[in-house]
């Protein structure tokens, strides 16, 4: 499926942004969160300027799963930042709490365990 997308795009001298989207959808399909990683930018500044390629909750889960994969943590904090605002979910939803928790800070809760 890929290639055939890959060669249309190709063919078509589809625009780097649209690369992009693939490439995203690509790597969290492959578990490639590299991939998916470096895709996740272009895909995030555009949606800054108003421009969803994608969805923007699967936009937001992906690169801030996959930037967390790849070591990025201020990364994805600043992708779950970004695209909130983008999001169909309210901040209660679990999945977006859940999201949240994987990059909360928890250098003072550390501190309180030890107390």
């Amino acid at each position: 499926f890929y290639a055939s997308l890959y060669a249309y795009l190709d063919r078509v001298h589809a625009p780097p942004t649209a690369r992009a989207a693939v490439d995203f959808l690509h790597g969290l399909a492959t578990w490639d969160y590299a991939q998916a990683a470096r895709a996740a930018d272009p895909l995030i500044a555009e949606a800054g300027k108003g421009e969803l390629w994608l969805d923007g909750d699967e936009l937001r889960d992906g690169a801030v799963i996959a930037k967390l994969a790849v070591g990025d943590r201020a990364g994805a904090r600043a992708a779950f930042r970004g695209l909130i605002s983008q999001s169909a979910r309210k901040i209660t939803d679990l999945r977006t709490r859940l999201l949240f928790s994987y990059i909360a800070d928890t250098g003072g809760t550390k501190r309180m365990a030890v107390r």
